[in-house]
């Protein structure tokens, strides 16, 4: 990259490539990423590692993670949600609810997302379950279009395999 455009790879981009390996299950080679990385790891490289974990079911590299991730910054919701999601996933209840009272007792919330979408020259807001949104109506309408379309050409894929 450095050589051919003239960019050298900083902590964003290495966090890119952990996420798309681990994505993909390589996991040796990101692993040796991670251990031959030019720069130190920081709070956007183990995010995508966590994130990894949570998609492979990687408890025990994920807990480590999420620990790691805890003590760099112990008020982003992301390590909490990320672990609980792990713990959810194999149906570890009792783990899942240790690390809610955590985010209690520290006083971390999980911000909501928005989403934003610009139609014409409005640009529009809105969250997850969102019924107040005027155009809620048009919004969920082209939503169903598209996941319709989605599952029109899964099954075509499915066919042609």
């Amino acid at each position: 990259m450095t050589d051919d455009y003239g960019i050298v790879p900083n902590e964003e981009h290495y966090a890119c490539l952990i996420d798309l390996l681990g994505r993909a299950g390589c996991f040796d080679e990101l692993m040796n990423q991670l251990e031959n990385m030019p720069c130190k790891a920081g709070d956007q490289v183990w995010n995508a590692l966590l994130g990894v974990c949570r998609i492979h079911g990687n408890t025990e590299l994920g807990r480590k993670v999420a620990e790691h991730l805890l003590e760099l910054e112990p008020q982003s919701s992301a390590p909490y949600v990320l672990l609980s999601s792990i713990y959810a996933e194999e149906g570890r209840w009792e783990l899942v609810e240790k690390v809610r009272r955590l985010m209690d007792e520290r006083h971390v919330r999980k911000e909501r997302a928005i989403s934003w979408l610009e139609v014409g020259s409005r640009l529009h807001a809105f969250t997850v379950s969102d019924r107040l949104h005027p155009l809620k109506e048009e919004i969920y309408s082209v939503l169903k279009q598209l996941a319709d379309q989605m599952e029109e050409d899964a099954s075509l894929t499915n066919l042609e395999n």
